[in-house]
């Protein structure tokens, strides 16, 4: 049994180019990381290894002049 969960229709408005959808998703994110700084507790972040959160620990370091707290973890293989 198949499910879909998202529609990704096209959106409304004109198309843009490359430049500018790497500007706008940059903003966008950057923007969406900083609201999230905002807490009472020391925040930090888990890296994985992966590029997402690698990206998420760089929109915070923009955004913020103080530390930021990381971890990550190793497994025997």
């Amino acid at each position: 049994m198949e499910e879909t969960y998202w529609d990704l229709s096209p959106g409304e408005g004109e198309p843009v180019g490359a430049a500018e959808a790497v500007e706008r998703t940059s903003a966008l994110l950057a923007e969406s990381v900083r609201i999230r700084l905002v807490s009472d507790v020391p925040l930090g972040a888990f890296l994985s290894g992966g590029l997402d959160s690698s990206s998420v620990v760089a929109f915070m370091r923009q955004a913020t002049d103080g530390p930021i707290r990381t971890c990550s973890m190793a497994f025997a293989e």
